[in-house]
Parts: structure tokens; sequence; C-alpha cells
């Protein structure tokens, strides 16, 4: 019976091992989707085992059976807490080293000065090799239509839109996902913040089935932006 336990169990921390990959790779997966799928497979998983133990225990008090799911369903609860525990803390070690990709967003600058906020900087001045202050560089984040969206951008003295890039989000593949698209992102460079709106009102197109994503997205600029605004003057 041992053996038995033993197969399923590893059958189970692969499961939830490849969920955990699932995270890493698929960013438009949402972590609900992933529970909601964990558990169903927990379930499909723990039905047939239950018949097996019947099968092979005919005649044994029904605890003994009960008290094998239990013990399974106990190993998967672990495993599962197990891994919310590692999913949190690679978003917090993400969170923690944004500033490694300010390079990436505005290359031509040489150095990067955080500015304002008490436990996170509202932006980073940038300036060039010979310390001309030549944009401001910032990360902000929106709820989107399926979870956070984590937006990298920077904008010249002038506060137009040179970058934008989606670092992080949950959208839905085809739909919400595009905006990590650069048919979408291009619309942004160059515009002002009085431009950040989505058509008519503004210059920016909404993605076909993904207004939401869309909205927010351009949101987050604008309002980001008009806080690095105020935060200048």
């Amino acid at each position: 019976m041992v053996k038995e336990e033993l197969k399923y169990v590893a059958l189970l921390l692969g499961i939830i091992g490849a969920l955990f990959v699932l995270i890493l790779i698929l960013p438009m997966v949402t972590v609900t989707t992933i529970l909601g799928v964990g558990l169903v497979v927990l379930i499909l998983e723990i039905l047939p085992f239950s018949y097996i133990i019947y099968k092979e225990h005919k005649g044994e008090p029904l605890v003994n059976a009960i008290g094998t799911v239990a013990r399974l369903t106990l190993i998967a609860m672990v495993a599962a807490g197990a891994l919310s525990t590692t999913y949190e803390t690679t978003q917090a070690y993400m969170a923690a080293n944004l500033e490694m990709v300010l390079p990436r967003i505005m290359p031509d600058a040489a150095t990067f000065t955080p500015v304002g906020g008490e436990e996170e900087p509202v932006y980073y001045e940038a300036y060039d090799d010979a310390g001309n202050l030549v944009g401001y560089v910032f990360f902000v984040e929106k709820q989107g239509s399926q979870g956070l969206i984590l937006l990298a951008g920077a904008i010249d003295l002038d506060y137009n839109v040179l970058v934008i890039t989606v670092v992080r989000h949950s959208e839905t593949a085809g739909l919400g996902a595009k905006i990590k698209e650069t048919a979408f992102r291009d619309q942004f460079l160059g515009l002002s913040v009085a431009d950040l709106h989505l058509s008519p009102e503004g210059k920016i197109d909404a993605i076909t089935g993904a207004t939401i994503s869309s909205q927010a997205v351009v949101d987050a600029m604008r309002t980001k932006i008009g806080e690095i605004q105020t935060e200048v003057a």
C-alpha cells in the first residue's frame, strides 16, 4: 500500500510542479485559474484513488480508506501552500529588482536617480554621460481585466512618451495580452498627457475585445505622468 501512496503522491507533486511552471512561463494564466485547475485535478485524482482503495480493501473499515485519502489530500495542500509561498517570494524578488531593468527602458541614459516616495520612488531621473537630465523613467501598476498590470515607461523633459513596456500582466491570451504587442504600444510614442485617452477622445485605439485592458494601460500612463509633472513642479 505504501508503494501505491508514493505513486500518487509523486503524481500530485508533479502536477503541482507543472502548475508552478505555468506561473513562470505563461503570465496570461491567472493565479485564480491555476488554483482552480489544481483543485479540479486534485478531485480527479482522489476519486479514482478512492475506488482503488475500495477494490483492494473490501471488507476493511471505511475509515481506513478515508484516512488514506485524507493523508494524500493533506500532502497536496501542503505542496500547494509551498507553491503559493514560492510564487509570492518570486514576485517580491522581481519587484525588488525592478531597478535592474532601468537601462533597458532608457538605454541612452548613463545613471538613474530615484525621486520621491517613502517605500518606493515615484520616478527616476535619467542622466546622460555628461550629467544632463534627459528624461524620467517610471513603473506603474494598474488593475486590468484579469489582474494587475505592471508597466515601465519613459518620458522626455516635455513629458511626452518615449517608451512603454509591459513588465508583467495576467490578461487573457489573444485578447488583453495584446497590450504587450508593438502595434498597441507604439500608439503611445510621442504623445502628451492630453492625448492619453482611448479614441475618439484621445489617440489610442483600444484592442478589439479588450477594452478594459486597453483602458487600464492608458489610465496608468496618464495618471503616472501627471503625478511626475506634479512632483517635478
